[in-house]
């Protein structure tokens, strides 16, 4: 059970750990340990693709002209503010389920990551 819960906790660490954790679940896999993986995988691309879009919405604005540089760069800042908040805490939730090995789905997306990621990480 310890090694299931090293592996859970692992992947949601870092990116590296996460390719540890994937690694160490391929030799014995576990259902626990495949579901954190998915989860963990599905948390790291919304995190990449969420960084990206307050940038193109408001630097595209200022680009055309619709908004002045000093806003959109307040607003860029704000919504980097907002999601690294929202994003920490479901990073911080995760983690603890992954202790208490809990096979609980990140909310939101959880549901989505264990469809679209399954033929992935088995």
């Amino acid at each position: 059970m310890e090694k299931i819960k090293k592996v859970s906790i692992l992947a949601y660490l870092t990116p590296i750990g996460f390719i540890i954790a994937i690694f160490k679940n391929y030799k014995k896999s576990t259902q626990i340990g495949a579901f954190h993986l998915r989860q963990a995988l599905g948390l790291y691309c919304v995190i990449f693709i969420t960084y990206f879009i307050p940038y193109f919405i408001f630097g595209v604005s200022a680009d055309l002209g619709i908004i002045s540089d000093l806003l959109a760069l307040i607003c860029i800042i704000s919504a980097y503010i907002f999601i690294s908040i929202k994003l920490f805490i479901i990073w911080k939730n995760a983690i603890i389920n992954a202790s208490y090995e809990k096979m609980t789905p990140i909310p939101n997306f959880g549901n989505l990551s264990e469809k679209w990621f399954l033929n992935i990480i088995k």
